[in-house]
């Protein structure tokens, strides 16, 4: 179900020919989940006042990243924006494992914060051994070094992010939007 989840968090507002789009018809028939994306984001922001800061993981793998995240803009910040929900893990190697299945692989090393916390989800997922924690919608990546490679399975990138916060005046709009459909 995440899949289809994400795919309309990511693909809602997408052009109607592009990839995104295709795959979010395919995957959700038309359905926006519009209560059950608002329940569980609820959830999700709640629950993580309850999570321990702590550092987290997330491999991505299949992917590149545009050189505007890493390359600093005019107003000396990197980084972007992650429309669906942001799963990462407190076990390095899992971040690993997943970013090393695909051909290209990444690893964020992500440090929370007192504000922006994920949700911790081990006790009722379905993977208990992932020890998922899960960021809300429109979780901002702010990208403070350079990338290094490391050796893996297969080679992956190891990047640090100090910073990873919840856009709040996003979340906003986004709900304006979702409620005007």
């Amino acid at each position: 179900m995440f899949q289809k989840y994400n795919s309309v968090l990511r693909g809602i507002k997408a052009e109607p020919e592009s990839r995104m789009a295709i795959s979010l018809k395919k995957l959700t028939k038309g359905n926006t989940y519009t209560t059950t994306l608002h329940c569980i984001n609820s959830v999700i922001v709640k629950l993580g006042k309850l999570t321990k800061a702590q550092k987290v993981y997330r491999g991505i793998s299949g992917g590149v990243l545009p050189d505007e995240f890493w390359t600093k803009n005019k107003y000396n910040v990197c980084g972007g924006v992650e429309f669906a929900f942001t799963s990462t893990t407190t076990d390095r190697e899992v971040a690993v494992r997943y970013a090393s299945s695909g051909k290209v692989g990444m690893v964020f090393e992500i440090q929370m914060g007192m504000v922006d916390r994920g949700a911790e989800l081990e006790w009722l997922s379905q993977y208990p051994g992932e020890r998922e924690i899960c960021f809300a919608p429109l979780t901002v990546t702010h990208c403070q070094v350079t990338p290094k490679t490391t050796t893996t399975p297969r080679p992956c990138l190891i990047a640090a992010f100090p910073r990873h916060s919840r856009c709040h005046r996003a979340l906003r709009c986004r709900k304006r939007a979702w409620r005007a459909q």
